[in-house]
């Protein structure tokens, strides 16, 4: 029988900060289980913030986790976060910067765009 771990006893309805992370670990970190099955009853807001803090803390505890009782939008925003998670460009880009020295130079450049 699976642990399910209710979000709703450690955070209100809308979670929308990194920060609220520390508390779900905090509590999660007590379960022994590494297959947890996730409740969001009662919660019907996360912040993808949240979310990738989230992702990131079941994969760095190696917990195996279902999401049950998640509303549509919760549902979408883990699923974005979980696939972006492995498919992040860490390409550089460069950058130009173009100095602009007086009002015709300004007017030239933003001409341009």
């Amino acid at each position: 029988m699976k642990t399910v771990f209710y979000i709703a006893n450690y955070l209100p309805a809308t979670v929308a900060s990194r920060q609220a992370m520390q508390l779900v670990e905090e509590n999660l970190s007590v379960l022994k289980e590494k297959h947890v099955v996730v409740s969001f009853q009662n919660v019907d807001f996360i912040s993808r913030a949240f979310a990738d803090e989230f992702i990131h803390s079941l994969s760095k505890n190696s917990i195996e986790a279902q999401f049950a009782d998640a509303n549509p939008a919760i549902t979408e925003i883990l699923k974005t976060v979980k696939k972006n998670r492995y498919q992040r460009n860490n390409t550089w880009h460069n950058i130009a910067v173009t100095e602009i020295n007086d009002k015709k130079q300004l007017d030239l450049m933003l001409s341009l765009i």
